[in-house]
C-alpha cells in the first residue's frame, strides 16, 4: 500500500452562497497556509458542468493538503478549523451539519498535481485555469490558461495574485483607456503580460534576464491565442514582444518608452535596485505596479521610489507578501537631493551664504 502524504476534502455548498462561501475559505486557507511548517493547500471550487448548470443545487469546496509528515489527526483538526471559519461567515443551513472526513491520497508528483488541481482560480476578475475542461466556469470572465509546471509559476502564489488584483483595478478604473505602452519587467512565464494584453487588446512589452523563459512564455501565448511579435510599438490585438535583458538595459525597450504601466514582480532588492531605470521609462500620469515585497520590505521599497518622484496610491497584502501600485505625477520629477544639502537649503533658502563663499 502506498504512503499517504495527501489530504483532500470535500464540502458540498448551496449553488447562491458557493463563491461567498469560496472566498470565506480562501481567507481561512490563507491563514492556515501562512504558517510556518504548516502543509502545502490548495483549494478549489468545483461548479457543475454547464449543461447541468441550471439543475443542480449544489457545488463542491475541495481542499488538497499536501506534505511530507503529514497525519490524519493533523489534517483533522485542519479542517476542523476551516469548517469553523465557514459557519461563521455563512448563513444557518448552508453547510452541512457535521465537518466532513478529510479522504487520504496515494502519494504522488504533489507539484503537478497540485498546479493542475487548480483549474479554475478566479482571482479579480480572471480565471486561472490549468485544465481546459473547466474552461465553461464564471463564463464571460476573461480567462490566463496556463500550464502546470514545475519550474515556473501558474499565477497561484500571493505575489501574482496581488498584481492580478492590481491591474483589475486599474482596468476598472481606467475604463476602456489602454495605458500603452506597457510592460512586464521580469516577466517569467508571462501570466502578468498575458493578463494586460487580455485586459486591453493591446501589445505588451515583457523582459526577463533568463533566455530559459522563452519555451514556457511561447507555450502560454500559443495556449491563449496571443501572437509573440518582435516588437510591441504598433498595433492593436492580443500580442507581447519578449526582450532578454536585465531589467530595462535594452535599446528596444529604451527606444519603446517611456511606459505608461510597468509591472514587475520579482524581489524587493532588485526592484530598490531599478527604481531610478523604471522611474526614468515611466511617463507623466503612468502606473508602476510592484509585487514580490516581503511585508517588512514594503516601507524601504515605498521610501526609495518616493526618492524618484513617485507617489504610492494603492497596497495589497496577503500570505506576508505585499502588492503596491504608485503613479508618476504629470509634472517632471526631480530626485530628491541628499539629507545634507536640504538642510542648507533650508537654513539659506536664498543662496546667499554660497554666494558670498564664492560657491554658484
Amino acid at each position: 500500500m502506498s504512503a499517504v502524504t495527501g489530504f483532500r476534502w470535500r464540502v458540498r455548498i448551496e449553488r447562491p452562497s458557493a463563491e461567498a462561501a469560496f472566498a470565506a475559505l480562501d481567507e481561512a486557507v490563507d491563514a492556515l497556509a501562512g504558517q510556518e511548517e504548516g502543509p502545502a493547500i490548495a483549494l478549489d471550487l468545483v461548479l457543475p458542468e454547464e449543461d447541468r448548470m441550471a439543475d443542480a443545487a449544489a457545488a463542491e469546496l475541495a481542499v488538497t493538503m499536501t506534505g511530507a509528515s503529514l497525519n490524519l489527526q493533523q489534517v483533522t483538526e485542519l479542517v476542523t478549523q476551516l469548517f469553523t471559519c465557514l459557519g461563521a461567515e455563512l448563513p444557518p443551513g448552508v453547510l452541512p451539519r457535521t465537518c466532513p472526513a478529510p479522504e487520504p491520497l496515494p502519494e504522488r508528483d504533489w507539484v503537478r498535481l497540485s498546479q493542475a488541481g487548480l483549474p479554475a482560480q478566479l482571482v479579480g476578475r480572471f480565471r486561472i485555469l490549468m485544465d481546459e475542461s473547466h474552461a465553461s466556469f464564471w463564463p464571460g470572465r476573461p480567462a490566463l490558461r496556463l500550464i502546470a509546471s514545475t519550474a515556473f509559476g501558474t499565477g497561484h502564489h500571493a505575489t501574482t495574485r496581488g498584481m492580478l488584483v492590481m491591474l483589475d483595478a486599474l482596468a476598472r478604473r481606467l475604463g476602456r483607456r489602454a495605458p500603452t505602452p506597457m510592460l512586464d519587467v521580469g516577466c517569467g512565464s508571462g501570466v502578468l503580460a498575458l493578463a494586460m494584453t487580455r485586459l486591453w487588446k493591446r501589445p505588451v512589452w515583457a523582459s526577463d534576464i533568463d533566455p530559459d523563459i522563452m519555451p514556457v512564455l511561447a507555450a502560454h501565448a500559443r495556449r491563449n491565442g496571443v501572437a509573440l511579435r518582435p516588437s510591441a510599438r504598433r498595433g492593436r490585438g492580443e500580442a507581447m514582444a519578449c526582450r532578454i535583458a536585465p531589467g530595462l538595459d535594452d535599446p528596444c525597450l529604451r527606444r519603446a518608452g517611456p511606459f505608461r504601466l510597468i509591472v514587475a514582480n520579482i524581489l524587493a532588492g532588485p526592484l530598490k535596485t531599478l527604481a531610478p531605470a523604471l522611474a526614468r521609462q515611466l511617463a507623466p500620469d503612468g502606473w508602476l505596479l510592484l509585487s514580490g515585497i516581503l511585508a517588512d520590505e514594503a516601507r524601504s521599497v515605498i521610501n526609495r521610489y518616493r526618492r524618484f518622484g513617485l507617489v504610492p496610491v494603492a497596497r495589497w497584502c496577503r500570505q506576508g507578501w505585499v502588492t503596491l501600485a504608485f503613479r508618476r505625477p504629470a509634472r517632471a520629477y526631480r530626485p530628491l537631493p541628499p539629507a545634507g544639502l536640504l538642510r542648507q537649503r533650508a537654513a539659506d533658502p536664498d543662496g546667499r551664504q554660497a554666494q558670498r563663499a564664492g560657491r554658484p
